[in-house]
C-alpha cells in the first residue's frame, strides 16, 4: 500500500521478516548523505533527516530500479552516547558514513523516489553473503511449486547457517501455521534433531516450538501436540552436556506438566497420551536420562526433575 509523505518511525534491524511483507520492495543501496536537523520530542532530542542512497541492486519489486537515487527519513537519538542502548529503533545503531552499503526494506510513498524505510541491515560489500540469502529468501517466498519442494526450501533455509535464511523460515512457519501447522511442527523437528544445528539453536527452536502457535492447548494430544513433547524428548536422552540436559528437561516439563484442561482425569489422560505417543523415545530411555540429570540436581531443577522422572514412569503426573 502506498503511503502518503515519509515516517520517522522505528526502523527494524531484522529484514526477514519484511520478505513476506505485501507491498515491501528490497534493494542494496549505497548512502550518499543524510542531512541533519535537531527537534525535541517527548523529551528528547533527536537528529531527524533525509537519507539519500544510490541503488546498487534490487532484489525483490519492481521499483526502485538500479541506478535511482531514493531518499527515506532517517531518526536517531540525538545523544551518540544513548544510541547504543536504544537500538529498538535501529537507525540508532547504523553509523550511517557516506558509502555505507545496506540492504534496505522500504515501502513506498506518493512521490516515487521518497520510500519509507522499514528494515536495514549494514554489509560489508554488495555481494555480501546476506544479499545472496535475500535472493534465496524471496526463491522461497515466490515458490509456486509443489508444497513438499518449497517445504524441503523451509528446512534448508531453517538449517542453514545463514541467520537470515534461519529467521526468515521461523518466520514463515509462524505466519502459516494456521493451515500448515503439522508441516512446521515436523520442520522444527527436523531442525532440532539435525546434526547440521549447533546446539544453542537447537534450544532457540525449541523455545519457539513449544510455544505457539505450534504447542496448542486446546489442541490436546493432537499429533503436533504429541510431535513437539516426542522432539523435546529425544532431544534430551540425545543431549550429552549437562547444563543442556538440564534446559531439554525443563523445556519437557513445561510442555507435558502444564494445564491442558481443567478435568483431572482427562489431564492424565492427555499427559499420558503424550508422554506414551509414536512420536516419543522408548520410556525407558527418557526415565535413565532423567535419572541421571536427578543425581546431578538440586533445588528447584531437582523438583521439576523429579516431578517430570514420576509424570514419565507412570505415565501421569
Amino acid at each position: 500500500m502506498t503511503a502518503t509523505g515519509t515516517r520517522s518511525e522505528p526502523l527494524s534491524g531484522d529484514l526477514a521478516p519484511f520478505i513476506s511483507h505485501p507491498g515491501a520492495s528490497m534493494f542494496v543501496g549505497r548512502l550518499d548523505r543524510v542531512t541533519w536537523a535537531r527537534k525535541t520530542e517527548q523529551g528528547l532530542d533527536w537528529e531527524v533527516g533525509p537519507a539519500v542512497f544510490k541503488v546498487v541492486e534490487v532484489l525483490h519489486g519492481a521499483k526502485p530500479q538500479s541506478g535511482d537515487t531514493i531518499e527515506a527519513t532517517a531518526m536517531r537519538l540525538a545523544s551518540s552516547s544513548a544510541r547504543p542502548r536504544n537500538r529498538a529503533n535501529y537507525w540508532n545503531a547504523l553509523k550511517l558514513n557516506p558509502n555505507d552499503i545496506l540492504i534496505l526494506a522500504c515501502d513506498p510513498t506518493d512521490k516515487p523516489l521518497v520510500w519509507n524505510a522499514l528494515a536495514a541491515q549494514p554489509i560489508p560489500s554488495a555481494d555480501a553473503q546476506d544479499v545472496a540469502a535475500v535472493r534465496q529468501a524471496y526463491a522461497i517466498e515466490d515458490f509456486s511449486g509443489p508444497l513438499q519442494e518449497k517445504l524441503q526450501m523451509l528446512q534448508n533455509a531453517l538449517e542453514s547457517d545463514q541467520p537470515l535464511l534461519n529467521r526468515y523460515s521461523l518466520n514463515y512457519l509462524q505466519l502459516h501455521a494456521d493451515k500448515q501447522r503439522d508441516s512446521g511442527v515436523q520442520l522444527l523437528h527436523n531442525a532440532i534433531l539435525s546434526s547440521k544445528v549447533p546446539s544453542n539453536r537447537k534450544l532457540d527452536l525449541a523455545m519457539i516450538l513449544m510455544g505457539q502457535p505450534f504447542l496448542l492447548r486446546d489442541r490436546k494430544a493432537d499429533p503436533a501436540n504429541q510431535m513437539v513433547v516426542g522432539t523435546l524428548a529425544t532431544a534430551l536422552v540425545e543431549e550429552s552436556d549437562p547444563v543442556n540436559s538440564s534446559t531439554w528437561a525443563r523445556l519437557l516439563s513445561a510442555s507435558v506438566l502444564a494445564q491442558f484442561t481443567s478435568d483431572p482425569q482427562e489431564a492424565s489422560h492427555i499427559r499420558s497420551s503424550l508422554m506414551r505417543s509414536p512420536q516419543d523415545p522408548p520410556a525407558a530411555r527418557v526415565t535413565a536420562a532423567l535419572s541421571d540429570l536427578l543425581a546431578q540436581s538440586s533445588g528447584q531443577e531437582k523438583e521439576i526433575v523429579s516431578r517430570l522422572l514420576k509424570a514419565w514412569q507412570s505415565g501421569d503426573q
